[in-house]
Protein backbone atom coordinates (compact mmCIF):
# COMPACT_ATOMS: atom_id res chain seq x y z
CA UNK A 1 0.00 0.00 0.00
CA UNK A 2 1.47 3.34 -1.08
CA UNK A 3 1.47 6.14 1.81
CA UNK A 4 -1.52 8.44 -0.25
CA UNK A 5 -3.54 5.19 -0.41
CA UNK A 6 -5.77 4.03 2.07
CA UNK A 7 -7.55 0.81 3.05
CA UNK A 8 -10.96 2.00 1.23
CA UNK A 9 -8.99 2.28 -2.15
CA UNK A 10 -6.95 -1.06 -1.74
CA UNK A 11 -10.28 -2.67 -1.49
CA UNK A 12 -11.92 -1.11 -4.99
CA UNK A 13 -8.79 -1.75 -6.89
CA UNK A 14 -9.47 -5.28 -5.66
CA UNK A 15 -12.48 -5.56 -6.75
CA UNK A 16 -11.70 -3.88 -10.43
CA UNK A 17 -9.42 -6.68 -10.53
CA UNK A 18 -12.14 -9.16 -9.98
CA UNK A 19 -14.18 -7.44 -12.25
CA UNK A 20 -12.76 -6.01 -14.97
CA UNK A 21 -11.25 -7.68 -18.41
CA UNK A 22 -8.37 -5.35 -18.26
CA UNK A 23 -5.06 -5.82 -16.51
CA UNK A 24 -4.54 -2.92 -13.83
CA UNK A 25 -0.96 -2.22 -12.73
CA UNK A 26 0.62 -4.65 -14.76
CA UNK A 27 0.21 -8.42 -15.84
CA UNK A 28 -2.39 -9.26 -13.21
CA UNK A 29 -2.51 -13.18 -13.88
CA UNK A 30 0.81 -13.54 -13.53
CA UNK A 31 1.22 -11.58 -10.39
CA UNK A 32 -1.44 -14.16 -8.65
CA UNK A 33 0.47 -17.08 -9.78
CA UNK A 34 3.57 -15.39 -8.12
CA UNK A 35 2.15 -14.75 -5.00
CA UNK A 36 -0.46 -17.44 -4.68
CA UNK A 37 -0.30 -21.29 -4.32
CA UNK A 38 -1.15 -23.17 -7.82
CA UNK A 39 -4.54 -24.20 -5.91
CA UNK A 40 -5.36 -21.00 -4.56
CA UNK A 41 -4.91 -19.43 -8.05
CA UNK A 42 -6.99 -22.00 -9.60
CA UNK A 43 -10.05 -20.93 -7.06
CA UNK A 44 -9.51 -17.18 -7.43
CA UNK A 45 -9.23 -17.67 -11.36
CA UNK A 46 -12.69 -19.23 -11.07
CA UNK A 47 -14.16 -16.86 -8.76
CA UNK A 48 -12.94 -13.76 -10.78
CA UNK A 49 -13.81 -15.26 -14.09
CA UNK A 50 -17.81 -16.41 -12.54
CA UNK A 51 -18.24 -12.90 -11.23
CA UNK A 52 -17.22 -11.42 -14.86
CA UNK A 53 -20.16 -13.90 -16.18
CA UNK A 54 -22.26 -12.42 -13.90
CA UNK A 55 -22.01 -9.03 -14.43
CA UNK A 56 -20.87 -9.22 -18.30
CA UNK A 57 -23.82 -11.46 -19.10
CA UNK A 58 -26.48 -9.34 -17.38
CA UNK A 59 -27.29 -12.44 -15.57
CA UNK A 60 -27.11 -9.28 -12.15
CA UNK A 61 -29.38 -6.99 -14.64
CA UNK A 62 -32.04 -9.48 -15.22
CA UNK A 63 -31.63 -9.69 -11.25
CA UNK A 64 -32.30 -6.18 -10.88
CA UNK A 65 -35.65 -5.92 -13.26
CA UNK A 66 -36.61 -8.96 -11.25
CA UNK A 67 -36.85 -7.43 -7.84
CA UNK A 68 -38.15 -4.10 -9.30
CA UNK A 69 -41.29 -6.59 -10.59
CA UNK A 70 -41.32 -8.17 -7.25
CA UNK A 71 -41.43 -4.58 -5.14
CA UNK A 72 -44.04 -3.26 -7.50
CA UNK A 73 -46.34 -6.70 -6.61
CA UNK A 74 -46.07 -6.12 -3.03
CA UNK A 75 -46.68 -2.22 -3.34
CA UNK A 76 -49.89 -3.31 -5.81
CA UNK A 77 -51.05 -6.30 -3.90
CA UNK A 78 -49.67 -5.90 -0.20
CA UNK A 79 -48.16 -9.41 -0.65
CA UNK A 80 -45.18 -11.07 -2.80
CA UNK A 81 -46.17 -13.60 -5.59
CA UNK A 82 -44.04 -17.02 -5.96
CA UNK A 83 -41.16 -16.35 -7.59
CA UNK A 84 -41.48 -19.07 -10.44
CA UNK A 85 -44.52 -17.44 -12.24
CA UNK A 86 -44.67 -16.57 -15.84
CA UNK A 87 -44.35 -12.57 -15.50
CA UNK A 88 -41.36 -13.29 -13.58
CA UNK A 89 -40.08 -15.53 -15.94
CA UNK A 90 -40.76 -13.76 -18.94
CA UNK A 91 -39.04 -10.53 -17.72
CA UNK A 92 -35.97 -12.62 -16.73
CA UNK A 93 -36.15 -13.93 -20.08
CA UNK A 94 -36.63 -10.35 -21.91
CA UNK A 95 -33.84 -8.92 -20.27
CA UNK A 96 -31.21 -11.76 -20.82
CA UNK A 97 -31.82 -11.36 -24.49
CA UNK A 98 -31.97 -7.61 -24.66
CA UNK A 99 -28.87 -7.06 -22.80
CA UNK A 100 -26.93 -10.21 -24.65
CA UNK A 101 -28.05 -10.42 -27.79
CA UNK A 102 -26.16 -7.15 -29.19
CA UNK A 103 -23.22 -9.35 -28.02
CA UNK A 104 -23.95 -11.21 -31.35
CA UNK A 105 -23.67 -9.05 -34.06
CA UNK A 106 -21.29 -6.06 -32.46
CA UNK A 107 -18.04 -7.16 -31.63
CA UNK A 108 -15.33 -4.89 -30.64
CA UNK A 109 -12.40 -6.48 -28.54
CA UNK A 110 -10.71 -3.69 -28.53
CA UNK A 111 -13.81 -1.23 -27.32
CA UNK A 112 -14.45 -3.46 -25.15
CA UNK A 113 -12.18 -6.63 -24.01
CA UNK A 114 -14.61 -8.17 -22.39
CA UNK A 115 -15.91 -9.43 -26.01
CA UNK A 116 -12.46 -11.41 -26.93
CA UNK A 117 -14.00 -13.85 -24.80
CA UNK A 118 -16.07 -17.07 -26.11
CA UNK A 119 -19.22 -16.00 -27.79
CA UNK A 120 -20.61 -19.01 -26.27
CA UNK A 121 -21.58 -17.51 -22.73
CA UNK A 122 -23.25 -14.56 -24.93
CA UNK A 123 -24.96 -17.49 -27.05
CA UNK A 124 -25.72 -19.55 -23.72
CA UNK A 125 -27.94 -16.74 -21.85
CA UNK A 126 -29.90 -15.71 -24.90
CA UNK A 127 -30.98 -19.06 -25.12
CA UNK A 128 -32.03 -19.69 -21.59
CA UNK A 129 -33.67 -16.30 -21.99
CA UNK A 130 -35.30 -17.00 -24.67
CA UNK A 131 -36.72 -20.70 -23.33
CA UNK A 132 -37.87 -18.87 -20.11
CA UNK A 133 -39.83 -16.69 -22.52
CA UNK A 134 -41.38 -19.32 -24.77
CA UNK A 135 -42.60 -21.23 -21.29
CA UNK A 136 -44.27 -17.79 -20.30
CA UNK A 137 -45.89 -16.81 -23.22
CA UNK A 138 -48.89 -19.39 -23.56
CA UNK A 139 -49.76 -17.90 -19.37
CA UNK A 140 -49.93 -14.36 -20.59
CA UNK A 141 -52.50 -12.60 -21.18
CA UNK A 142 -52.87 -10.56 -24.81
CA UNK A 143 -52.28 -6.64 -23.24
CA UNK A 144 -48.75 -8.02 -21.27
CA UNK A 145 -47.96 -9.39 -24.61
CA UNK A 146 -48.36 -6.32 -26.60
CA UNK A 147 -46.78 -4.04 -24.16
CA UNK A 148 -43.77 -7.16 -23.39
CA UNK A 149 -43.48 -7.16 -27.66
CA UNK A 150 -42.86 -3.19 -27.82
CA UNK A 151 -40.80 -2.63 -25.21
CA UNK A 152 -38.86 -5.62 -26.56
CA UNK A 153 -38.47 -4.00 -29.84
CA UNK A 154 -37.06 -0.59 -28.27
CA UNK A 155 -34.80 -2.26 -26.30
CA UNK A 156 -33.28 -4.35 -29.01
CA UNK A 157 -33.23 -1.34 -31.39
CA UNK A 158 -31.50 0.59 -28.43
CA UNK A 159 -28.27 -1.10 -29.24
CA UNK A 160 -29.04 -2.98 -32.36
CA UNK A 161 -28.31 -1.47 -35.84
CA UNK A 162 -32.15 -1.69 -36.88
CA UNK A 163 -32.97 1.61 -37.29
CA UNK A 164 -32.97 2.81 -41.17
CA UNK A 165 -30.88 5.85 -41.37
CA UNK A 166 -27.38 6.74 -42.93
CA UNK A 167 -25.34 7.44 -39.64
CA UNK A 168 -27.99 7.18 -36.58
CA UNK A 169 -28.73 3.33 -37.15
CA UNK A 170 -29.39 2.52 -33.07
CA UNK A 171 -31.84 4.29 -30.90
CA UNK A 172 -28.82 4.99 -28.50
CA UNK A 173 -27.02 7.21 -31.33
CA UNK A 174 -29.68 9.43 -29.78
CA UNK A 175 -27.69 11.17 -27.65
CA UNK A 176 -30.83 13.46 -25.51
CA UNK A 177 -33.65 10.26 -26.88
CA UNK A 178 -31.89 7.27 -25.45
CA UNK A 179 -31.78 8.06 -21.73
CA UNK A 180 -35.39 8.63 -21.77
CA UNK A 181 -36.25 5.59 -24.05
CA UNK A 182 -33.67 3.96 -20.98
CA UNK A 183 -35.65 5.19 -18.38
CA UNK A 184 -38.95 4.27 -19.71
CA UNK A 185 -38.44 0.86 -20.59
CA UNK A 186 -37.22 0.36 -17.38
CA UNK A 187 -39.98 1.72 -15.21
CA UNK A 188 -42.17 0.11 -17.39
CA UNK A 189 -40.97 -3.17 -17.04
CA UNK A 190 -40.70 -3.07 -13.23
CA UNK A 191 -44.35 -1.28 -12.64
CA UNK A 192 -46.64 -1.04 -16.03
CA UNK A 193 -46.01 -4.20 -16.92
CA UNK A 194 -47.71 -6.40 -13.32
CA UNK A 195 -50.16 -3.63 -13.04
CA UNK A 196 -51.25 -5.17 -16.48
CA UNK A 197 -50.89 -8.82 -15.48
CA UNK A 198 -52.41 -8.41 -12.15
CA UNK A 199 -55.08 -5.72 -13.37
CA UNK A 200 -53.81 -3.18 -11.34
CA UNK A 201 -55.23 0.53 -12.69
CA UNK A 202 -52.44 2.96 -13.07
CA UNK A 203 -54.31 5.25 -11.75
CA UNK A 204 -54.17 3.67 -8.18
CA UNK A 205 -50.04 3.85 -9.06
CA UNK A 206 -49.18 6.83 -10.77
CA UNK A 207 -47.02 8.49 -8.07
CA UNK A 208 -44.80 4.96 -8.02
CA UNK A 209 -44.34 5.56 -11.32
CA UNK A 210 -43.01 9.07 -11.16
CA UNK A 211 -40.87 8.28 -8.31
CA UNK A 212 -38.93 5.05 -9.92
CA UNK A 213 -38.41 7.89 -13.00
CA UNK A 214 -36.92 9.82 -10.66
CA UNK A 215 -34.22 7.29 -9.05
CA UNK A 216 -33.35 5.66 -12.40
CA UNK A 217 -33.29 8.79 -14.57
CA UNK A 218 -30.12 9.89 -12.58
CA UNK A 219 -28.34 6.01 -12.77
CA UNK A 220 -28.83 7.01 -16.97
CA UNK A 221 -27.09 9.74 -16.37
CA UNK A 222 -24.26 8.05 -14.63
CA UNK A 223 -23.71 5.94 -17.03
CA UNK A 224 -23.92 8.56 -19.62
CA UNK A 225 -21.33 10.02 -17.91
CA UNK A 226 -19.01 7.27 -17.56
CA UNK A 227 -19.09 6.89 -21.67
CA UNK A 228 -18.77 10.79 -21.97
CA UNK A 229 -15.72 10.98 -24.48
CA UNK A 230 -16.52 7.51 -26.14
CA UNK A 231 -20.08 9.13 -27.01
CA UNK A 232 -18.34 12.77 -28.16
CA UNK A 233 -15.75 10.84 -30.47
CA UNK A 234 -19.17 9.00 -32.53
CA UNK A 235 -20.76 12.56 -32.64
CA UNK A 236 -23.62 11.22 -29.83
CA UNK A 237 -24.65 14.15 -27.95
CA UNK A 238 -26.15 13.05 -24.67
CA UNK A 239 -26.70 15.03 -21.67
CA UNK A 240 -23.49 14.99 -19.81
CA UNK A 241 -21.97 16.31 -23.78
CA UNK A 242 -24.65 18.61 -24.39
CA UNK A 243 -24.86 20.19 -20.73
CA UNK A 244 -21.07 19.31 -19.47
CA UNK A 245 -20.76 16.80 -16.88
CA UNK A 246 -20.70 19.49 -14.12
CA UNK A 247 -24.14 20.25 -14.81
CA UNK A 248 -25.31 16.52 -15.46
CA UNK A 249 -23.83 16.08 -11.93
CA UNK A 250 -26.33 19.27 -10.63
CA UNK A 251 -29.39 17.52 -13.07
CA UNK A 252 -28.87 14.19 -10.45
CA UNK A 253 -28.71 16.09 -7.74
CA UNK A 254 -31.80 17.93 -8.82
CA UNK A 255 -33.86 14.36 -9.72
CA UNK A 256 -32.64 13.00 -6.27
CA UNK A 257 -34.03 15.79 -4.29
CA UNK A 258 -37.18 15.20 -6.45
CA UNK A 259 -37.15 11.73 -5.51
CA UNK A 260 -37.30 12.02 -2.21
CA UNK A 261 -39.86 14.94 -2.09
CA UNK A 262 -42.27 12.91 -3.74
CA UNK A 263 -41.43 9.78 -1.61
CA UNK A 264 -42.29 11.56 1.25
CA UNK A 265 -45.78 12.62 -0.16
CA UNK A 266 -46.36 9.11 -1.11
CA UNK A 267 -45.54 8.11 2.24
CA UNK A 268 -48.11 10.54 3.88
CA UNK A 269 -50.58 10.51 1.48
CA UNK A 270 -50.99 6.57 1.08
CA UNK A 271 -50.26 5.43 4.66
CA UNK A 272 -47.35 3.28 4.10
CA UNK A 273 -44.53 5.02 6.26
CA UNK A 274 -42.78 1.81 6.35
CA UNK A 275 -41.63 2.58 3.21
CA UNK A 276 -39.84 5.78 3.95
CA UNK A 277 -37.17 3.09 4.65
CA UNK A 278 -36.90 1.80 1.14
CA UNK A 279 -36.85 5.36 -0.18
CA UNK A 280 -34.25 6.17 1.75
CA UNK A 281 -31.92 4.04 1.74
CA UNK A 282 -32.12 3.80 -2.21
CA UNK A 283 -31.61 7.57 -2.64
CA UNK A 284 -28.68 7.41 -0.34
CA UNK A 285 -27.27 4.77 -2.25
CA UNK A 286 -27.79 6.21 -5.88
CA UNK A 287 -26.46 9.39 -4.47
CA UNK A 288 -23.25 7.59 -2.53
CA UNK A 289 -22.03 5.28 -5.86
CA UNK A 290 -22.79 8.08 -8.11
CA UNK A 291 -20.61 10.32 -6.15
CA UNK A 292 -18.25 7.32 -5.96
CA UNK A 293 -17.97 6.86 -9.17
CA UNK A 294 -17.15 10.60 -9.92
CA UNK A 295 -13.83 9.99 -8.44
CA UNK A 296 -13.20 6.43 -8.73
CA UNK A 297 -13.53 5.18 -12.35
CA UNK A 298 -13.98 1.26 -12.06
CA UNK A 299 -16.39 -0.58 -14.15
CA UNK A 300 -17.78 -2.70 -11.35
CA UNK A 301 -19.11 0.74 -9.69
CA UNK A 302 -21.60 0.95 -12.83
CA UNK A 303 -21.93 -2.80 -13.06
CA UNK A 304 -22.54 -3.40 -9.61
CA UNK A 305 -23.16 -0.47 -7.91
CA UNK A 306 -25.15 2.00 -9.38
CA UNK A 307 -26.87 -0.88 -11.02
CA UNK A 308 -27.29 -2.67 -7.95
CA UNK A 309 -29.50 0.33 -6.56
CA UNK A 310 -32.19 -1.06 -8.24
CA UNK A 311 -31.88 -4.46 -7.07
CA UNK A 312 -31.87 -2.86 -3.68
CA UNK A 313 -35.26 -0.64 -3.99
CA UNK A 314 -37.06 -3.62 -5.31
CA UNK A 315 -35.48 -5.87 -2.65
CA UNK A 316 -36.28 -3.61 0.59
CA UNK A 317 -40.26 -2.96 -1.13
CA UNK A 318 -40.67 -6.31 -1.56
CA UNK A 319 -39.39 -7.36 1.92
CA UNK A 320 -40.47 -4.23 3.75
Amino acid sequence: MSPDENEFDVFLKKLHAITSSQPAGGNRIQQARTSTSQTDYKFLSMGTMLVRIFLNTSIYTAFCALALCLGAEHVMLGFVPPLITPLHALIFGCTLIDYNIHHLFNRNPKADPWIAHPLRWHWGVCLAGAGLCLWALPHLPGQVLAGCAALGLLALAYSTPLLPFRYKTRLKDFGLLKIHILTAVWVTVGTVIPALYHHIPLSAYWLEIVIRCLLIFPLCIAFDIRDADTDRARGINTLPNTLGIPMAYRVINYNLLAYFAFAIVRCLFRYSHEQLITYALSGLAAWGFITLSRYKHYPFIYLALIDGVMLLYGSLQAIL
